[in-house]
């Protein structure tokens, strides 16, 4: 995703205010938070009960991206923490 000049100095605001305000961040940690491309979260709890009610990967993917969404972690035409169906079978020869 390229930004614009406008964008990366919003950014750079922003990284600068949270490097500011947490002292246990550091630069090099606040960017890569910021700019992290891959979702390596793992949800053992949702397979788990998914797994208890016959729920299928592709349901169980729908309602997990649900609720990323309703939280905020998962915002339109950012896809990087979406769940798809992949990730959750993986999880469930993960258990």
């Amino acid at each position: 995703m390229i930004k614009t000049d406008a964008a990366l100095a919003q950014s750079m605001e922003i990284l600068q205010l949270n490097t500011m305000s947490s002292p246990s961040y550091t630069d090099t940690d606040v960017i890569t938070m910021e700019y992290q491309s891959q979702n390596r979260l793992d949800f053992p709890t949702l397979v788990r009960e998914c797994d208890r009610y016959g729920i299928s990967d592709r349901a169980a993917a729908s309602f997990d991206s649900s609720v990323l969404q309703d939280i905020g972690i998962v915002h339109e035409g950012e896809t990087s923490h979406v769940v798809d169906r992949n990730k959750i079978r993986r999880q469930r020869k993960k258990l």
